[in-house]
């Protein structure tokens, strides 16, 4: 059989990252490799804990209207970003450094308070080449990517999470590039 499957892992709280590659279009064994060396690089892990999913059951958003301002840390330097929640299932998110904004309906998790797709395009080389769509995924409180602590609660100066660089068609990373960066936005 011909093809390729491959996906690459980062685990940055371990300093770890993992590269599969399969020469075959079978993405089964792919995934049975990577399931494989995350079970013995990271003891107790599931594939729910690292591999992403936009398929959580949808909640309301409940953040309150109100703007938020930040970045979106990239290894080429922080990228600016505003979010606005206008009503309680819209966003608008914004690249004020490119000039570029889009609004969208947003939900929430179990996870996240804010969980939104919108087409934009992060102004890096990386991000070109993962894809021109941006998903946020942002909690109120709890713990921020790398395990730093976020203090407050739904109605919360602070919004920290990560911005997901993507394709169309490919929010969990298994079609093609899929960039995770850590994003951290304060009440504006």
């Amino acid at each position: 059989m011909g093809g390729a499957a491959a996906m690459m892992l980062t685990v940055p709280e371990r300093g770890l990252s993992l590269a599969v590659l399969c020469n075959s279009t079978d993405k089964a064994v792919r995934d049975a490799v990577l399931d494989r060396l995350m079970t013995g690089l990271v003891p107790g892990s599931r594939p729910a804990d690292y591999l992403v999913g936009f398929d959580a059951p949808a909640e309301p958003l409940t953040l309150p209207a109100g703007e938020w301002a930040g970045t979106v840390d990239t290894p080429q330097g922080a990228v600016p970003l505003r979010l606005r929640v206008l009503t309680r299932d819209r966003v608008e998110v914004e690249l004020p450094s490119v000039g570029a904004r889009a609004v969208a309906p947003a939900t929430a998790s179990a996870r996240w308070a804010l969980r939104v797709q919108v087409p934009l395009q992060l102004p890096t080389r990386d991000a070109e080449l993962a894809g021109p769509l941006l998903g946020l995924e942002l909690r109120a409180g709890g713990t921020a990517v790398g395990g730093a602590a976020v203090g407050g609660a739904a109605g919360s100066a602070e919004l920290v999470g990560v911005a997901r660089c993507y394709g169309p068609g490919d929010a969990t990373g298994y079609l093609g590039g899929f960039l995770t960066l850590p994003c951290r936005l304060g009440a504006a």
